[in-house]
């Protein structure tokens, strides 16, 4: 039975020839249990539930950039109409916008290309917006799961076009899967479980604020 063991100087991967189980395969004649990848931070991942539940090809995973590298935005404080640094209703530039109930905000998609995932609360609603331009992706999820609130982060890892996150309380790995509306826990303590999709449009913000002139706002740095 063919064998793969794929290495870099900060990635070890497991891999699996086109048309053999996982269960078949077995690495340096022992057997593939867990599925384990490294990161550049030397944390290792469990992939094993992602592989074997949900189909996923462990050499799909790259980069390992480390959780470290893209921290998520945390509560952030957002300026409100009057406040110093909000920005003047024609500027020009893009926003991640939510209406929750009367919560009206807008995040500047910009900024959040140096963080990919806002974790908020709109609407007394705990939420996380996640950013993702290489799949064409914005959207966002209620991020509370068994009535805990988690912190939702990129992990490092890619697949696909899409970022893996995951979850600081429980270490879950998060994905958007195709065709399936949210995130799903391909992997960890809470594998299979949903977090349910949020209304979040793109638009630019001089759109936005002439529909929502009272709308909050996380605006670029230069405002």
């Amino acid at each position: 039975m063919p064998r793969i063991l794929l290495r870099s100087a900060s990635v070890i991967v497991v891999a699996v020839l086109a048309g053999c189980s996982v269960e078949s395969v077995d690495i340096l004649d022992r057997p593939l249990d867990p599925i384990v990848i490294v990161d550049q931070d030397g944390r290792s991942w469990d992939i094993t539930l992602a592989v074997r539940r949900y189909g996923f090809d462990p050499a799909g995973f790259r980069f390992g950039l480390g959780a470290s590298n893209t921290p998520p935005l945390l509560l952030p404080v957002l300026a409100a109409p009057g406040d110093s640094g909000y920005p003047a209703p024609g500027d020009s530039f893009d926003v991640a916008g939510l209406v929750l109930d009367a919560d009206v905000r807008a995040y500047d998609l910009g900024l959040l290309l140096g963080f990919e995932v806002v974790d908020d609360v709109a609407a007394a609603r705990a939420i996380a917006v996640v950013y993702q331009p290489a799949a064409g992706d914005l959207f966002a999820v209620n991020r509370v799961s068994d009535g805990v609130a988690l912190t939702l982060s990129a992990s490092g890892w890619v697949y696909g076009d899409r970022s893996v996150l995951f979850d600081w309380e429980t270490g879950s790995l998060w994905y958007r899967l195709s065709g399936r509306p949210g995130l799903t826990a391909v992997d960890g303590p809470l594998v299979g479980h949903v977090l349910t999709p949020v209304p979040v449009e793109r638009a630019a913000w001089r759109d936005w604020h002439a529909r929502h002139p009272d709308s909050r706002v996380l605006p670029p740095p230069s405002s």
